[in-house]
């Protein structure tokens, strides 16, 4: 039962930090993410990992997901969020406070907590 249950999650690297939220959790995100020309790296990282390998985000990634996430947040508030999704907010913004994108530029801020 146990990997039936893998199945119906997806787990996400935020540092070193694993976050797994429900396959209908990543649905959600993945079409805010498809309504975004800047999206299509993020959801290529999320369509070809495999059912047991964690999704690995870079540093812009990273910065467009907690983006993306506080501006759901701010549409609908913090609680209307689906299952997990504010738990991977948090642990995005925790690894990715200082990241900073591979040209070495400066990274833009990442989005706050959700309140």
């Amino acid at each position: 039962m146990a990997g039936l249950e893998r199945l119906n999650t997806v787990r996400i690297a935020a540092g070193e930090e694993i976050v797994e939220i429900p396959w209908s959790s990543r649905f959600e995100l993945l079409e805010r993410l498809r309504r975004l020309h800047s999206g299509s790296d993020v959801l290529r990282c999320f369509e070809t990992v495999g059912a047991t390998r964690p999704v690995e985000l870079d540093a812009a990634s990273t910065i467009l997901v907690t983006d993306v996430i506080a501006g759901w947040a701010d549409e609908f508030g913090p609680k209307a969020l689906p299952t997990g999704i504010s738990t991977l907010h948090e642990a995005l913004v925790d690894a990715g406070a200082s990241a900073t994108p591979r040209s070495g530029a400066e990274a833009p801020g990442v989005a706050p907590a959700l309140r």
